[in-house]
């Protein structure tokens, strides 16, 4: 149905042309069926709000924007300072945030784009940080199949120190 509407925005009826649309992809995560249209413009992408707000009722359809307050792309995790040895500082050569980010975009991927470390005043880790992905609906899956199937938390090893992960909501 959600294509029917695509179809409608883009008919005869349509305010909106084919070149319009940079970007189509349908996701279907087994919960519910997700369609990231990219638009050229903000101006069109506020034509297909208003065509959504109007004449996508009958479909069921729910228009988004998809911005980084929107879309869920960072993972929290945990760690234990323990693991590595007392060297708990922030500028430990072997585990900090590029090191990590170069260890998890060899395992998860590139759309991991950013590692940030927790510390205290003092430069020493306080044991927690985030992982964040690609500003994309891309990225926001690909986090879903990482879970999925888990209980909601993801052991990982990176820099040979546990990591354990939590998706962040909100």
């Amino acid at each position: 149905l959600a294509e029917e509407f695509i179809d409608l925005l883009l008919g005869e009826r349509g305010a909106i042309v084919r070149e319009d649309v940079l970007q189509y992809e349908r996701f279907n995560n087994k919960q519910r069926i997700q369609i990231s249209v990219r638009y050229r413009t903000r101006a069109v992408a506020e034509v297909a709000w208003q065509m959504t707000q109007r004449e996508g009722g009958w479909l069921g359809l729910q228009f988004l924007w998809l911005d980084r307050k929107i879309i869920l792309n960072e993972i929290k995790f945990r760690f234990n300072p323990a693991e590595l040895m007392h060297n708990i500082m922030i500028d430990n050569d072997m585990f900090n945030e590029n090191t990590i980010l170069i260890d998890l975009q060899q395992k998860w991927g590139q759309d991991v784009v950013k590692v940030a470390l927790y510390f205290d005043q003092y430069g020493q880790l306080t044991g927690g940080g985030l992982v964040t992905f690609d500003n994309t609906i891309e990225a926001e899956m690909h986090i879903i199949s990482l879970f999925q199937g888990t209980n909601g938390t993801l052991d990982i090893e990176s820099c040979k120190v546990k990591l354990n992960c939590q998706r962040k909501w909100g």
